[in-house]
């Protein structure tokens, strides 16, 4: 299969020297860009802790040494920190890499992604590691990577006061970054201020999905300054009760690129697309 780019395993379990097996002949795997693994019952939500997945994935990771063009992986499943680790020590220049976790119990933590950025070889522009236990160390632990990343998708709980500062550091170090969604948990007021109100030079999407609902403690923390440091936002959406908070601090200037507006989990019907349009000429959406 010299000229095969793209392979995708589904619920596959190597044993004994299976994976060697499989990539034995360099010569098959010259064209080899992209890997897709996916482990569970996706469509149906069924995923449970598969002992071997994590014996898999460092099997298949430590085989890409016969994938010279390798540059992504996709998994879907749930594993520990020792796929991540496996992962790391892979040798693949990876540019992209995939994590869609069901890591209800914890095993894949701060501890994961500090290995991943250990990783000597890899050259992240774009990751995505959501639907698992991790915290803003995590976050701070990527912000301080020199990876040219341009796209980040986190899943995990932002709390406490040390959110704030995370989001800045990675606004900071990481001006090309163009798409950036943050899934699940929760920001204090510092955090709502630091995301909004940091200095994001080429962010075109913003995806933000929180769990707390306590919302009038922190509206205060967006006030005029708020979106000034987004000056390419086209895309943003939010999913928690402050999307009438964010409007607010939208409408407070002239916003000439934004294109989509979504608000889901509002607690208020949305502002009308002629409305928006008085500040937003470009907008072509609005749900």
């Amino acid at each position: 299969m010299p000229k095969l780019r793209r392979l995708e395993l589904r619920s596959l379990a190597f044993v004994d020297d299976g994976a060697a097996a499989l990539f034995a002949s360099p010569s098959s795997w010259l064209a080899l860009e992209e890997i897709c693994t996916h482990y569970g019952d996706w469509a149906n939500d069924v995923f449970e802790r598969l002992p071997w997945v994590d014996e898999t994935t460092a099997a298949l990771a430590a085989a890409w040494g016969s994938a010279p063009r390798l540059r992504s992986f996709t998994m879907t499943g749930s594993v520990s920190e020792d796929a991540a680790r496996a992962l790391a020590a892979s040798g693949a220049r990876l540019e992209e890499l995939r994590l869609e976790l069901r890591d209800f119990d914890g095993c894949f933590g701060d501890g994961a992604v500090d290995a991943l950025v250990a990783s000597r070889s890899f050259a992240l522009r774009r990751l995505k590691v959501t639907e698992c236990q991790l915290s803003s160390d995590a976050l701070r632990s990527l912000a301080a990577t020199t990876w040219p990343l341009e796209e980040l998708a986190v899943g995990f709980d932002f709390s406490g006061d040390d959110a704030g500062p995370a989001l800045k550091a990675l606004a900071q170090r990481h001006l090309g970054l163009r798409r950036l969604e943050i899934a699940g948990g929760s920001l204090d007021a510092g955090g709502v201020s630091a995301l909004f109100s940091a200095h994001w030079p080429a962010l075109a999407e913003l995806r933000v999905r929180l769990w707390r609902d306590e919302w009038n403690e922190i509206d205060g923390a967006l006030d005029a300054s708020a979106f000034a440091g987004l000056p390419r936002l086209e895309v943003l959406c939010m999913s928690s009760s402050m999307s009438g908070a964010v409007v607010r601090a939208l409408a407070g200037q002239m916003r000439p690129v934004l294109k989509r507006l979504e608000l889901v989990g509002r607690r208020s019907e949305p502002p009308t697309l002629e409305a928006v349009r008085r500040w937003a000429p470009a907008i072509e959406e609005v749900g």
